[in-house]
């Protein structure tokens, strides 16, 4: 008997799917990262000795066969399911690294007169991607002795402005 008729009578003519599988996965590559994800819901969950899937489901709203198509990795996730994971569990799922557009710059202006030093301290925090532009400004004010204390630990080099 040949290998090939070997093969067919133990297997009794089922041919295996893992071909397709294979080609499947290779085709699909953000099942990489839905599989992260379910990882991390996943160690979300054992971390948490009063959470389950079912209670999870119960959470999100959703049936308990859908956390459980979740935690398989096999479903593609959309935002939106993601962030309400993130809230239901309070883990962060998915982060984003800092990238050149955003940066932080402080601004420090002192203003003086005969009688106090004052010092304004702005914060401004820019966002700048191809579709949008943000700032974010906070400021703090110092005067009088607090003021001449917080110039004195100023390095002159701190005061320019942008």
């Amino acid at each position: 008997m040949s290998q090939n008729e070997n093969l067919k009578k133990i297997s009794k003519g089922v041919s295996s799917k893992w071909r397709q599988g294979a080609e499947y996965r290779n085709k699909n590559r953000w099942l990489i990262y839905s599989s992260k994800i379910a990882r991390r819901v996943l160690a979300a969950i054992d971390g948490s000795p009063e959470l389950n899937q079912a209670k999870l489901a119960a959470l999100l709203n959703v049936s308990p066969q859908h956390i459980s198509k979740i935690v398989k990795g096999k479903e593609n996730l959309t935002l939106e399911t993601i962030y309400n994971l993130s809230q239901a569990l309070s883990v962060e799922l998915i982060s984003f690294p800092t990238y050149k557009w955003n940066e932080t710059k402080n601004i420090e202006i002192t203003v003086e007169s005969s009688s106090m030093t004052v010092i304004l301290v702005i914060s401004i925090t820019m966002n700048i991607t191809p579709l949008f532009f943000t700032n974010n400004i906070s400021y703090d004010l110092f005067g009088g002795s607090s003021a001449h204390y917080v110039l004195n630990q100023i390095d002159n080099s701190y005061l320019e402005v942008l």
